[in-house]
């Protein structure tokens, strides 16, 4: 039997750290990080034909399967080095990586097109900066909250804001400002001059997300997830949406942004606010993701079928639709997932 080789790269757990020592091996990036890439890896281990191979910073330990090659990393020279090698002996890359300091469109663009699993290019520049994306979304008329300009007069005092890195990734360096006139203070209209943060209006709502797969030529719709948010932005993880209603509105959304954006391959999470209105009215697009999310932990346990296999080149008409079970499923971001059957017995399960 022929095997194909899967380079898995997860830049917060690869090695990505020793180019950016402002960030911190403990981080909630690196347990998201490393709960992100046991799932997928074992998604693809789990097809007979696909050899896994991922890169590790040395500093780290966790558990990954025994079948997963595992390439250490000992320094920033070693990261970009083996980064290229893997690349070139590997028929499929797959890069997770924040969008913060541009790192995912940096390392996308090292991989052949041919290669890529992950959205293309393109479309990683299109949605990494916050702002440019939210003007690609308002042009073409998709409901997103109000972004500030510099010269904006204040606001209404009672109107919270959120100060956003503009290539922010997760919940990394929000603020709540709580109305237009705190952005005059000094480190805030700083950073906002240097283009380095947007001010966003806060909607009220309930934080959700979707998650499609495109292959080029559409998407398949994951099931819409609420987000477990804490009120100092730390993101703990999700649970599956169970109304069928909430799960319309913010398929209907999720569907409308993706197509003002450029068509892509590869698995891209979609941020979104369902509002008080239950006919959708104060729904708004958050951000989108081009790479992997944490919702993929608990997505795979919602369904039989492979996610990762929907990622991989398949026949014109040939690839087979993603069946979801209704069972309620909640995720940690830490890779924890409860399974909850009809009947009322919970099954837990690690990544």
């Amino acid at each position: 039997m022929s095997f194909q080789q899967v380079f898995i790269y997860e830049f917060v757990t690869g090695g990505g750290l020793f180019h950016w020592q402002a960030r911190s091996l403990d981080s909630s990036l690196a347990t998201e990080g490393m709960a992100m890439l046991r799932s997928i890896a074992m998604d693809f281990l789990r097809l007979s034909d696909v050899r896994v191979v991922v890169m590790r910073d040395s500093r780290l330990q966790f558990d990954l399967p025994e079948d997963i090659t595992v390439q250490p990393i000992e320094d920033a020279t070693q990261e970009s080095a083996q980064y290229t090698r893997l690349i070139n002996r590997s028929d499929y890359v797959l890069v997770i990586a924040p969008e913060l300091d541009d790192w995912l469109a940096r390392k996308t663009a090292s991989v052949p097109a041919s290669k890529l699993l992950s959205p293309h290019l393109d479309f990683v520049q299109a949605c990494s900066n916050k702002r440019d994306c939210h003007f690609l979304l308002q042009a073409a008329r998709v409901p997103v909250p109000e972004i500030l300009d510099a010269g904006q007069s204040a606001g209404a005092p009672e109107q919270s804001y959120l100060v956003k890195p503009i290539d922010g990734a997760g919940s990394q360096g929000i603020r709540r400002l709580h109305s237009r006139d705190e952005k005059d203070n000094e480190q805030t209209s700083r950073a906002f001059r240097d283009g380095t943060v947007i001010v966003q209006e806060e909607c009220e709502g309930r934080a959700a997300s979707i998650a499609a797969i495109g292959n080029g030529d559409g998407y398949q719709w994951m099931p819409a997830c609420w987000q477990h948010i804490q009120d100092d932005f730390c993101y703990r993880g999700g649970s599956l949406i169970t109304n069928t209603h909430d799960q319309r509105r913010a398929s209907r959304l999720g569907q409308r942004a993706l197509a003002a954006l450029p068509q892509t391959q590869g698995y891209v999470g979609i941020d979104l606010i369902l509002g008080p209105s239950l006919d959708g009215k104060d729904d708004r697009v958050i951000e989108i993701n081009p790479r992997l999310t944490t919702s993929y932990i608990g997505l795979r346990a919602a369904t039989d079928d492979n996610l990762a296999e929907a990622m991989l080149p398949a026949v014109p008409n040939e690839r087979t639709r993603i069946a979801f079970r209704s069972n309620p499923v909640e995720f940690q971001a830490s890779g924890e997932v409860q399974v909850k059957p009809a009947r009322g017995h919970e099954h837990r399960q690690g990544a």
